[in-house]
């Protein structure tokens, strides 16, 4: 795991980005308490050590591809709730969006993880792709060290959605997670993403219930 300290930042699409969505509007300035997030998404080897550990009993995963289900690629084909399961096996939980976007832009507010322009070299196998890659494949890291943030899969949350979320905060507090909704909120862009899904600000609504071969997830641990 790498280390967010506490912060304030901007979150939401600056007024100058020209591939924002309405849902990313307006930006505000947030405090988000400090964490630890996992470098990497969780890989399919240590989704499988947890259901040999732990017993769970999850629905049927997928029955995608077999290069989908290699090591070191991360895990696909699980709902929300098998996400959280994962987590509280392993000591952790999901991010809330604030800190899952803290994580990938900085209190910089960079646009991707790397920077304010879109760099294809430093994606995660995004755009056109026909597959996921091996975590860590890629050199477009966030300014906290978290690889990934922009393409290979989307990653769960646990935050519900609700697109007038960042209306909703109050400038210069806490960020205050969404009350409860039929969609939980995913974050990054996956391998089938362009530039304006794998924006850090980017935000999208999912059925929590949804197995695709293109959403994952990654964990934080909260500093107390």
């Amino acid at each position: 795991m790498v280390m967010v300290e506490a912060d304030s930042f901007l979150m939401g699409a600056a007024d100058g980005d020209a591939l924002r969505q309405d849902d990313e509007t307006p930006a505000v300035m947030v405090q988000v308490g400090g964490f630890y997030i996992d470098k990497h998404e969780v890989t399919n080897a240590q989704y499988n050590k947890f259901l040999e550990e732990s017993g769970y009993m999850g629905e049927s995963r997928f029955a995608y591809v077999e290069e989908l289900a290699a090591p070191d690629k991360p895990v696909v084909g699980i709902t929300q709730k098998d996400a959280l399961a994962y987590a509280l096996w392993a000591g952790k939980t999901l991010p809330t969006e604030a800190q899952w976007e803290l994580a990938a832009r900085g209190k910089e507010a960079f646009v991707y993880p790397w920077g304010m322009e879109f760099d294809a070299a430093k994606c995660a196998n995004a755009e056109n792709s026909s597959s996921t890659a091996k975590v860590g494949s890629f050199d477009g890291e966030s300014p906290y060290g978290a690889v990934d943030m922009a393409g290979n899969v989307w990653e769960w949350t646990r935050d519900y959605y609700d697109w007038q979320l960042l209306g909703k905060q109050t400038a210069g507090t806490m960020y205050q997670s969404p009350e409860k909704s039929d969609l939980m909120s995913v974050r990054g862009g996956s391998f089938k993403s362009g530039p304006a899904d794998l924006r850090a600000s980017n935000r999208l609504g999912m059925n929590p219930a949804a197995r695709t071969d293109d959403i994952g997830f990654r964990c934080v641990r909260e500093v107390n």
